[in-house]
C-alpha cells in the first residue's frame, strides 16, 4: 500500500533500511498496528517485520492475501503452533472466500502470541504485589489483580473488563479453603492445564470459557444446596 511521505522514515532511520522498499514496508507495518484495534497491539513491534515476511512467502503472486490453508505455515514460520480447532476458529473469524489478507493475518498472529504468553504475563502481573516473593498474595489482592487485567475477548480481540461473578468464581478456586491467601502461580498453572485440555477436545476458547463459566456456576450451586441442608 501507498506511505505518504510524511509517514515514511527519514534520516538515519530510512539509510539503516538496505532497500528503500523495506523502509517502506516498515512504515506499513507500524501504521496497521497503530491503526488496527485489538489483538494487533500484543505484536510486539520488532516482530511486525518477521510477520510480513511469513506472509511474503505465502503471497507469491504479490495479491496481498493468501489462502486460509496457508495460515498454518505463517504461523509455523514465525515459530507459533496452532491445532484444528484454532485454525477453524480463526478461518470462520477472519475469511468468507477461502482467503485471508495481510491485516487479517496480523490479528490471528496477534490473538495467538497473546494466548501463548499469557501465563507468564498473568504471573509476572501477580509478582508485581509480592513484594517479598513469598509466592502468595492476599484474596483481597488477588482479587483486585483480575479485575484490572480482564479477559481475553475472543470476538474483538484485545481484553475485556472481567464480569464481578466471574472474579469471584476464580477467588474460589485460587483460594478453596478459604485461607485469605492465594499461591498465584499454582493457581495460573491449573487454569492454563484445564483450558489447554479444554482446546485439546475441540473447544474454542469461547467455548472452553463457557464450559469453565458452567462447571463454576454448577458448583456454587451445590454448595448452595448443601448450605441449606445444613
Amino acid at each position: 500500500s501507498h506511505i505518504p511521505e510524511d509517514r515514511a522514515p527519514t534520516g538515519e532511520r530510512a539509510g539503516s533500511c538496505r532497500h528503500p522498499s523495506m523502509a517502506a514496508a516498515a512504515a506499513a507495518d507500524a501504521a496497521a498496528a497503530a491503526r488496527l484495534p485489538g489483538a494487533v497491539s500484543h505484536i510486539p513491534e520488532d516482530r511486525l517485520p518477521a510477520v510480513r515476511e511469513a506472509f511474503r512467502t505465502f503471497d507469491t503472486a504479490g495479491a496481498g492475501d493468501i489462502a486460509v490453508d496457508e495460515l498454518a505455515g505463517v504461523l509455523r514460520a514465525l515459530r507459533y503452533t496452532v491445532n484444528q480447532t484454532e485454525l477453524a476458529e480463526f478461518a470462520e473469524r477472519y475469511s468468507a472466500d477461502g482467503r485471508i489478507g495481510y491485516e487479517q493475518v496480523l490479528h490471528v498472529v496477534g490473538t495467538v502470541h497473546n494466548r501463548r504468553r499469557g501465563p507468564a504475563a498473568m504471573v509476572a502481573a501477580f509478582r508485581e504485589f509480592d513484594p517479598d516473593g513469598s509466592g502468595v498474595i492476599t484474596v483481597a489482592t488477588f482479587r483486585q489483580i483480575l479485575l484490572s487485567l480482564g479477559e481475553h475477548d475472543p470476538v474483538k480481540g484485545g481484553v475485556a473488563p472481567l464480569a464481578a461473578d466471574m472474579a469471584e468464581e476464580m477467588v474460589e478456586s485460587a483460594d478453596p479453603d478459604d485461607t485469605g491467601e492465594v499461591d498465584y502461580a499454582a493457581w495460573v498453572r491449573g487454569l492454563t492445564s484445564q483450558a489447554d485440555a479444554l482446546r485439546r477436545a475441540g473447544h474454542t476458547p469461547a467455548g472452553a470459557r463457557k464450559f469453565m463459566r458452567e462447571q463454576a456456576e454448577e458448583k456454587a450451586k451445590g454448595k448452595g444446596g448443601k448450605k441449606k441442608g445444613k
